[in-house]
């Protein structure tokens, strides 16, 4: 939501201090995210996570696929998603994975996905695919493809996760506490354009909606998002050679690495403990605290309608989560009784 100067520069101070500290505090290793390979919880499962050919989804994957888990690499580039699943498969021979095209810039390919999966159960749909740095577009690339195209998705894949009570998990970051997210004006066509605003508000969007699917499914799918921490990703490629240099060169001494991100993405996804809905995770099983004024009942249901027109949701494709609602409400009325 619109935020006041004073409120941007508490956020960012914040966000900086949460960023340097992450060295310090992240833990180095945690029991609940240390899979066995021959632990029957995941062996099996379907695991599909978006934009998994580099970077935090990649390790997301290569962590659930190590668990047991059947994962599949939605990713817009095939070539680049077969040499991530080969070399998943060098760190885990025995490990089932298979890659699917999946180009979050084109509604079209959301919808070519999710009839390529099918009626096939869905147990963790992790949406982690993301662009950093975009060059302003109408409509607003970050936006689109780091929210909007995800909503679409989980919509079309409700049906999947809940017969088997999965989960969904939403790849957001902490950013979004520099973001001014104008409802009535998602394209900047009245005020100055910075990536980075841009940005922090496709990650807030993305915490709003999951507490607006979160109202609407209840208990039948387990709905959360992740800050998985600032990472030395090549997410911020969009964003030049100079800046990926002192990313990954200078970001080094406080960024944590992809793999110590991917953690908290895997816990989310796939730990047993992880049975709670609607939070937003860090630092692995930690739960952050959003100030009020960003996520408030109406602007939660203000962004669900703005979504689903930017995504050109259909009625066909909210039937399931309008038969989980009056499924929902028929239980609340059973209980009155």
């Amino acid at each position: 939501m619109p935020q006041s100067t004073l409120q941007f520069i508490v956020g960012y101070v914040k966000l900086t201090l949460d960023t340097l500290s992450q060295q310090l505090v992240n833990p180095k290793t945690h029991a609940h995210v240390v899979f066995r390979a021959d632990d029957e919880y995941l062996r099996g499962k379907l695991a599909i996570v978006t934009g998994a050919n580099t970077g935090i989804g990649l390790e997301t994957a290569r962590m659930l696929a190590g668990a047991g888990a059947n994962v599949v690499l939605a990713c817009r580039n095939l070539d680049k998603a077969q040499d991530a699943a080969q070399s998943i498969r060098n760190v885990h021979p025995s490990a089932r994975v298979e890659i699917s095209k999946l180009d979050l810039s084109e509604l079209d390919s959301v919808r070519a996905f999710a009839r390529w999966v099918g009626k096939r159960a869905c147990h963790m749909l992790v949406l982690n695919a993301g662009i950093m740095g975009a060059e302003k577009s109408n409509p607003e690339a970050h936006f689109m493809v780091n929210h909007a195209a995800h909503a679409l998705l989980s919509l079309l894949l409700l049906r999947n996760v809940q017969r088997v009570h999965g989960r969904i998990v939403f790849i957001s970051s902490l950013t979004l506490l520099i973001s001014d997210l104008h409802l009535d004006d998602m394209a900047f066509n009245t005020r100055r354009y910075y990536w980075m605003t841009a940005y922090a508000n496709s990650k807030l969007s993305m915490v709003l909606f999951m507490r607006a699917l979160h109202k609407r499914v209840g208990h039948a799918v387990i709905v959360n998002a992740v800050h998985p921490g600032e990472a030395t990703s090549d997410v911020a490629r969009y964003l030049g050679k100079v800046w990926m240099t002192l990313h990954k060169k200078v970001g080094k001494l406080f960024l944590l690495s992809v793999a110590q991100s991917a953690r908290t993405s895997v816990f989310v996804a796939g730990a047993q403990e992880a049975q709670q809905g609607c939070n937003l995770f860090h630092r692995v099983d930690q739960i952050v605290r959003i100030p009020s004024r960003l996520v408030g009942d109406e602007d939660v249901e203000r962004l669900w309608d703005v979504t689903l027109r930017a995504a050109r949701v259909t009625d066909e494709d909210v039937s399931v989560l309008n038969e989980l609602m009056a499924a929902r409400d028929n239980e609340c009325e059973g209980m009155k009784l």
